[in-house]
């Protein structure tokens, strides 16, 4: 049995006031329609923990589809930014029984999270939230960057915070191991899992300032079966 615990992906949908005013069917006054708020949380085993903002994320898009007696249905659609935490938009709505239905996907169109709400529509309606629940395993690392300071010749240690926002068991792996990649860390784990809620650490060890001059920006991209993320770590 999941544990409800409020977390949120950040989504901005500009104006849309012009676009779903065009849905309006024959003949209905403009007044019938309300100015609404929607805004979407996830329902997540545990809360992120370990895992805080900035991070990365496999969720990159979210797909809304609202119908209304007596309207043409709407989608709407907005990319997500890499290390976002909320998400709302801003439509026009009928008044009258409205059904919302959203999806959260991962680049690869895998379903993230998916949510379904009918309520009434009135004057007094002003923000409506839909709960969304997750489908499968979710992958967020922390954080977006990682920045080390090298003191001696030994090296520095840190570490990333992988966790599954999502469902199941998240398998992950390092396609390409930044060990052989830049020969100045050593990985300890290339590949590992986490239950759902849960949160592990990928460890670097001896992280090394191998440039003469300037930070040293290395990307380290970690893979999962919804998709990929990419943080930075910046050596100094």
């Amino acid at each position: 049995m999941m544990r409800a615990s409020r977390s949120r992906f950040s989504l901005v949908l500009l104006s849309l006031y012009g676009a779903t005013v065009q849905c309006r069917s024959p003949g209905e006054p403009a007044g019938a329609r309300q100015p609404v708020r929607v805004t979407f949380s996830t329902s997540s085993s545990t809360t992120l923990g370990v895992v805080q903002s900035p991070y990365r994320s496999v969720a990159d898009s979210v797909v809304v589809w609202i119908t209304s007696e007596g309207s043409s249905p709407q989608t709407l659609g907005k990319h997500l930014a890499p290390g976002d935490s909320m998400a709302q938009l801003e439509v026009l709505l009928p008044q009258g029984s409205v059904s919302i239905f959203a999806l959260v996907l991962s680049k690869n169109l895998t379903v993230l999270y998916s949510g379904a709400r009918d309520l009434p529509i009135s004057e007094a309606t002003a923000v409506i939230d839909v709960p969304l629940a997750a489908g499968s395993p979710v992958l967020v690392v922390a954080p977006d960057t990682l920045r080390v300071t090298v003191s001696s010749t030994a090296g520095a240690f840190d570490s990333l915070a992988i966790h599954n926002r999502g469902l199941d068991s998240l398998a992950w792996s390092l396609p390409i191991n930044p060990a052989s990649a830049c020969r100045c860390m050593a990985v300890r784990e290339a590949s590992g899992s986490v239950r759902a809620g849960k949160s592990m650490f990928l460890h670097l060890d001896r992280i090394l300032h191998t440039i003469t001059t300037g930070p040293q920006l290395v990307n380290v991209e970690l893979a999962s079966g919804a998709g990929s993320v990419v943080v930075v770590i910046r050596i100094q």
